[in-house]
């Protein structure tokens, strides 16, 4: 059982010292940041609207739609939940990708390093 834990031991070891000298590498902050701002970027040029891409990551899309947009007196909404749906799935698609991609690649990085 001893041997068990020392190899565990070795194992974790080995992956923090790989963790650690990718963090100091200066090209993967380069990459993790310039990642991170093209993904905002597409997200607010899909959206339309800067201010509503957290609203729309981060709630259910009624909840979301009732939020973003307005009722009219009789009830009915000034847009269509169809249009509203299509651009959150995309927003929502196009950031879960995101971190799909960058967290691929990152754990291709560490395999290869």
């Amino acid at each position: 059982m001893n041997n068990f834990i020392f190899g565990v031991d070795a194992v974790l070891f080995s992956m923090s010292t790989i963790i650690k000298s990718l963090i100091r590498y200066p090209l993967f902050w380069g990459f993790a940041v310039g990642f991170l701002v093209s993904t905002l970027v597409h997200g607010f040029l899909i959206s339309g609207n800067p201010k509503h891409v957290p609203v729309i990551l981060f709630n259910e899309n009624s909840a979301s739609f009732q939020k973003l947009h307005k009722q009219k007196k009789n009830g009915l909404y000034t847009n269509s939940y169809s249009d509203f749906l299509k651009i959150a799935e995309r927003v929502k698609l196009v950031f879960s990708l995101a971190f799909l991609l960058f967290a691929s690649i990152v754990l291709l990085a560490l395999l290869k390093f």
